[in-house]
């Protein structure tokens, strides 16, 4: 079992589709766009963006805050997303720690990347 290269279309689709599913089950939004509209009026004022200049960086701050439509808080959550995006029925065991040690900051990532120019202008 190899895991989907996060750079490959197949994986970018599958993120997507997972992480829209997850925002539209707990929300009223319908997009990742309008998650990080969200993002921008509960957590990207002017005294977070001195504390974490690096947009991906506040972004993975707020992830880890657990809001409203993105709440995996435990280890088993992640690695059930990590599985669904990357189509396996379970992550090698070598991969977990990885995963569980980097999601927030690699779902900001993924977040920024599949957002629209617009809204990253926004955010900045």
């Amino acid at each position: 079992m190899t895991l989907l290269k996060t750079n490959s279309n197949k994986y970018k689709a599958n993120f997507k589709k997972f992480a829209t599913l997850e925002i539209q089950n707990y929300t009223e939004l319908k997009n990742i766009d309008q998650f990080l509209v969200r993002f921008d009026h509960e957590y990207n004022f002017e005294n977070n963006k001195k504390r974490y200049p690096n947009l991906q960086n506040r972004i993975s701050q707020w992830l880890q805050g657990l809001p409203s439509g993105f709440s995996f808080c435990y280890s088993h959550e992640m690695l059930e997303f990590a599985c669904l995006v990357h189509e396996l029925p379970k992550i090698p065991v070598e991969k977990e720690r990885a995963i569980i040690d980097n999601f927030y900051n690699h779902c900001a990532f993924m977040l920024l990347k599949l957002a629209s120019k617009d809204i990253i202008n926004q955010l900045y």
